[in-house]
């Protein structure tokens, strides 16, 4: 059952004159988590599973990215993932911490890497749960996940049964979806804002940074990769691009699962996601 964010944890800081909203839970080392690119994503409704086990170890900072959730809209043009990486940037910088971890699905994941390429001194552990921006070396692309991403906005208005479409895509179980998931998404995705900026729409796509063509091979960083089976918006053919390159990455299958490890297998994703940030 989706549950709201513990009571006074809402943060805000600017970015580029826009507000951007961000959950701010627990005590300890720092860890920057970052959602996928959804319609109607909150950076609460990708981590609501996840959070009470995390923050009991560590301070989350769980980010709407600009145009989704509670925060103003962004402007992209610049790239998708060069972007949210300032953005990052500018919230350690808000909040004074010279480094923290990240968390990252799948857009999360993308920006995880753009911002530890261009600021590795800044990123202490990723873990990087079907990371957008690599290179799939059988399937084909886009996928229909992303397909169903791109084309949500280009109706009036779209409706529930279009988003529950997309849903269906990103999870192999639909029973694993719950109501309040569904309409809150719902909600969100036709908000004003929303259908006014829609931050991904297949007819004015922002760039999107191909990371696969970068040299991953200059991050030592330990990374942690979890990937579901049965992806069917980022595949698991994705993740050999990086595999090949990154120096200190491991990485754990899912077997009947999707795009969502972090919300198909909570408990164990917890458990991982633990283990390996708390291991010395």
């Amino acid at each position: 059952m989706l549950v709201n964010a513990p009571e006074g944890s809402s943060r805000h800081f600017s970015f580029r004159g826009e507000r951007v909203h961000f959950i701010e839970m627990g005590a300890g080392p720092p860890v920057v988590l970052l959602h996928g690119a959804g319609p109607g994503a909150s950076g609460w409704s990708n981590f609501s599973r996840n959070a009470a086990a995390l923050a009991r170890n560590f301070r989350l900072l769980i980010v709407d990215c600009p145009g989704w959730g509670e925060s103003g809209p962004g402007d992209y043009s610049g790239g998708l993932f060069g972007t949210l990486a300032e953005l990052a940037g500018e919230l350690l910088d808000h909040l004074q911490l010279p480094t923290a971890h990240f968390i990252g699905n799948s857009m999360g994941g993308g920006t995880t890497l753009q911002f530890a390429l261009r600021h590795p001194e800044r990123v202490g552990r990723m873990i990087l749960m079907a990371p957008a921006g690599l290179l799939a070396t059988h399937s084909v692309m886009p996928t229909e996940g992303q397909k169903l991403i791109f084309t949500y906005y280009m109706t009036e208005r779209p409706t529930r049964v279009t988003l529950e479409a997309f849903l269906d895509q990103m999870v192999f179980d639909r029973s694993r979806l719950t109501e309040e998931l569904i309409a809150e998404r719902y909600a969100r995705s036709v908000a004003p804002q929303a259908l006014r900026f829609p931050p991904l729409r297949a007819d004015r796509l922002p760039p999107i940074e191909e990371l696969w063509r970068e040299d991953l091979r200059r991050l030592d960083h330990r990374v942690l990769m979890l990937w579901g089976r049965d992806d069917r918006t980022v595949p698991l053919d994705t993740a050999f691009s990086a595999l090949k390159q990154l120096r200190n990455a491991e990485m754990h299958v899912f077997c009947q699962c999707g795009h969502w490890v972090q919300w198909e297998y909570a408990d164990r994703f917890n458990d991982l996601a633990l283990e390996f940030l708390k291991r010395s």
